[in-house]
């Protein structure tokens, strides 16, 4: 099936029917094992260095996708707090804090 490059939205909270494209319909997030777009990942360096302190919650930051915005507020000398449920990556990197 082609990529639809049209922009479809639901506002229902049960499946919704068949577009007329005959596309799927993946909600904008990005879900395990996908590519975070440039522009997201981008976005997101841009916030680390705009910011204070970063704050993690819930995360192991076992995947990159995570970890690399840790790794460079570290680097900047930005403040990191990770808030989790047991040992994180954060921890166990030499020489990160």
């Amino acid at each position: 099936i082609p990529a639809c490059s049209q922009t479809h939205t639901h506002t229902h909270t049960n499946t919704p029917g068949r577009i007329h494209c005959e596309g799927f319909l993946k909600p904008d997030v990005v879900f395990f094992g996908d590519t975070v777009p440039k522009e997201r990942v981008q976005e997101c360096y841009d916030a680390v260095r705009a910011a204070d302190g970063l704050l993690c919650i819930g995360s192991s930051l076992a995947v990159h996708s995570a970890f690399r915005f840790v790794t460079e507020a570290a680097k900047l000398g930005i403040d990191v707090a990770v808030l989790n449920v047991g040992i994180t990556r954060a921890e166990t990197t030499q020489g990160l804090f």
